[in-house]
């Protein structure tokens, strides 16, 4: 019975968690980092200045936080839902084009 607790609790939703199906995705040369929407925008103003900081902490979707050096950011992408949808509809076309051996374009 402890288990299956542990498991409920484990998958229930966080209350904390973002409720926004858009976010953004931090790139670093080791990795990359999934952020809110607010924290990607900040992220965007502190590595476009001219002066940045040598360390840069946030924190992730996930609750964990990070510090990474400036210099290793690479890029800060947004990833909305409809972006992401278009996505998904062009790979399932090239897919299909692979397939078939007709071209979409």
């Amino acid at each position: 019975m402890g288990q299956m607790n542990r498991i409920r609790n484990f998958t229930r939703e966080r209350e904390d968690a973002p409720r926004g199906n858009d976010f953004h995705v931090v790139i670093t040369v080791e990795r990359c980092f999934y952020v809110e929407e607010e924290v990607g925008r900040k992220l965007m103003r502190l590595v476009r200045r001219r002066w940045r900081p040598r360390w840069i902490r946030f924190r992730t979707l996930e609750g964990t936080e990070v510090q990474v050096l400036s210099e290793s950011v690479r890029s800060i992408e947004e990833s909305t839902m409809s972006a992401r949808e278009r996505w998904r509809a062009l790979q399932r076309a090239l897919e299909s084009e692979r397939e078939d051996g007709e071209p979409i374009f």
